[in-house]
């Protein structure tokens, strides 16, 4: 959750989405609520994790909006 390091994922993010690669964030920091928020608002929309936290992770996503963030 380091500033610089969430400027590197947004910086990241924004080059894959102008030249239309995909990315996605693997981990622990895909699968902690306040880390996926930080990943959403920098523009990671695909998170991969350990099969025992989809569920948990899935739930928590339900939960919020893009907008709100």
């Amino acid at each position: 959750m380091h500033p610089a390091v969430l400027a590197l994922i947004e910086m990241t993010s924004k080059a894959a989405k102008k030249h239309n690669i995909p990315i996605s964030v693997c981990g622990e920091m895909a699968a902690r609520e306040d880390e996926i928020k930080a990943l959403l608002k920098r523009g990671i929309r695909s998170l991969s994790m350990r099969a025992n936290k989809i569920s948990e992770v899935k739930a928590f996503l339900e939960t919020i909006s893009l907008t709100s963030l």
